[in-house]
This record gives C-alpha cells, sequence and structure tokens, in this order.
C-alpha cells in the first residue's frame, strides 16, 4: 500500500530515500529492458562500453570484414560477415575473389561454419563446414564471365570451377594474432601454412 503526501512527509529521511530509490531503480529497469527489446544492437554495444570485458568477451558478436592474402601463387581477397556465438561457434557468409598469376579472378559466394576459442592474446578458428559457389571469372581484357548461367558452365575448363571446400581440408584451423580489439574494431594477422601473410580487418554490426 502506498503513503499518501502527509504519511511520506512524516517518514524519517533514510525511509524516504530507500522508498524513491527503489521507484528509481525499477524506472531504470524498465528503461533498460525496452531499450535492448527495441534496440539491442544498441543496448550490446552500451553494454561493452559501459562494462569493458576481455579479449574473449570482446570478440563476440558480428563483425564485417575483409581478410586478405597475397604469395606468388594467388591472391585471395573475402569479404563479408563472421559472427563469433557464446558457444564457441561461428559462422561466415560471403564472397571470395581468387586472383590467380594472370590476372584473372574467380569470385565465389561463400558459406563457413566450424568453431573458435580464445588462446591468450590469439584467436583459433577451426572450420568445420565449407559451401562455395563460383559465380563470376574476370579476366584481363575480356568481358566477365557468368559462372551461374548453365549454358556457359560447358565453356569454362573444369579446373576453374573447383570449389573452396574442394582445397580446404575439413576441420582446418588458422590463428590469428589480435592487433587491435575493441568493442568497434578488430585487426588481426596470421601465416598459412607457407608462410604467407593473412590480414584481417572488421567493424562490428
Amino acid at each position: 500500500m502506498f503513503p499518501d503526501r502527509k504519511q511520506f512527509r512524516n517518514w524519517s529521511y533514510p525511509s524516504k530515500f530507500g522508498f524513491v530509490s527503489f521507484f528509481v531503480g525499477l524506472l531504470v529497469s524498465v528503461l533498460i529492458s525496452v531499450l535492448f527489446w527495441l534496440f539491442p544492437d544498441t543496448g550490446k554495444r552500451l553494454v561493452a562500453l559501459a562494462a569493458p570485458s576481455g579479449p574473449e568477451r570482446l570478440l563476440i558478436g558480428t563483425w564485417r570484414g575483409t581478410t586478405r592474402s597475397t604469395s606468388t601463387a594467388a591472391k585471395l581477397v573475402a569479404s563479408g560477415y563472421t559472427r563469433f556465438l557464446e558457444t564457441g561457434e561461428y559462422n561466415y557468409t560471403g564472397e571470395v575473389e581468387l586472383q590467380g598469376p594472370d590476372d584473372s579472378t574467380l569470385v565465389y559466394a561463400a558459406l563457413a561454419a566450424g568453431t573458435w576459442r580464445m588462446v591468450g592474446d590469439r584467436f583459433v578458428i577451426t572450420a568445420s563446414d565449407i559451401k562455395s559457389v563460383p559465380r563470376t571469372l574476370r579476366q584481363p581484357g575480356r568481358r566477365d564471365i557468368d559462372l551461374t548461367n548453365p549454358l556457359l558452365i560447358s565453356l569454362i575448363p573444369p579446373r576453374l570451377l573447383r570449389q573452396l571446400e574442394d582445397v580446404t581440408p575439413r576441420g582446418a584451423s588458422q590463428e590469428y594474432a589480435i592487433v587491435e580489439l575493441s568493442p568497434t574494431q578488430l585487426r588481426a594477422r596470421s601465416t598459412d601454412l607457407r608462410g604467407t601473410l593473412v590480414t584481417y580487418e572488421a567493424v562490428r554490426q
């Protein structure tokens, strides 16, 4: 039962303070709940800013980024969205460009899923499933070839239609050293089995 104005005036200061604090706290809780319900991503960013956490917690979420790797044999650029889940799983969706020594570029639509874990200032991703579809072949001085057109597939050498999963071992892992990790930015670097530098730069979504 709520006190009337006269009863409230007769209360001691500690009682008044406790009563008001209770309702202020209740109001703040309701407002925060509404914020998370209407704007879940904004709410998560506010929590991350208000209560900074370790690298593992900061990595959790969705990142829009680009992976680059250049060697004498090929140049690879993967652009898309990577989501690190609290369960230790991750998934990726995006586009992969693979450029050969003759400057021809094969563009894939790609999906990947697997697991991730933190090891000190590094994170390791292990791909358990990769799906890719060749979409476009770009060749210097020629018109782009739409590889989704079934009438053109017979004209393309089979070696150019190899899928990414054909050349990526199932369960392959990649370890990245974190260069920068904040609530909004992620930069990391790694090397592949041939010692080629691999960089990753992303922003939180």
